[in-house]
């Protein structure tokens, strides 16, 4: 009964870590990723948004790469890009200058959801076999 219950507080604990906000960056760019720039406050530190990451994936194998956010919060982000740089501008999120291109999952009060205007990058699954020399493989 003792193991049962450790067991049952291990799922729960680990589930519940997979519950908790994540947090990212955003950025402004023109929807076409030709011109970006941090969201930054005053002092010129990145401005931190929380929420989930996510990954959608169509029957062929490509995915990308999302993060959810409610749809108060990308109103306020897009505003304020369109405020501070130009209304082409729509906000996005990255967790470092090197990241891929992402953008936001909306969730709307509701319920419902929709993918936010931006640039992002779509990855492939369907990896192309190659030959590796027997050497790669010691132990």
């Amino acid at each position: 009964m003792k193991r049962l219950l450790t067991v049952v507080f291990a799922v729960l604990t680990i589930c519940s870590a997979y519950a908790e906000p994540e947090t990212t960056y955003i950025f402004c760019a023109k929807a076409d990723g030709s011109h970006w720039r941090w969201l930054t406050t005053d002092e010129g530190n990145r401005i931190p948004i929380s929420g989930q990451w996510g990954r959608s994936t169509k029957p062929d194998g490509v995915y990308f790469d999302y993060f959810n956010i409610s749809e108060e919060a990308y109103n306020f982000l897009k505003q304020a890009c369109q405020l501070i740089f130009a209304s082409e501008y729509v906000p996005q999120p990255a967790d470092n200058l090197l990241d891929d291109w992402y953008v936001f999952l909306v969730t709307r009060p509701d319920g419902s959801q929709f993918l936010a205007d931006g640039r992002y990058d779509v990855t492939s699954r369907q990896l192309a076999p190659i030959n590796l020399p027997s050497s790669a493989f010691r132990l």
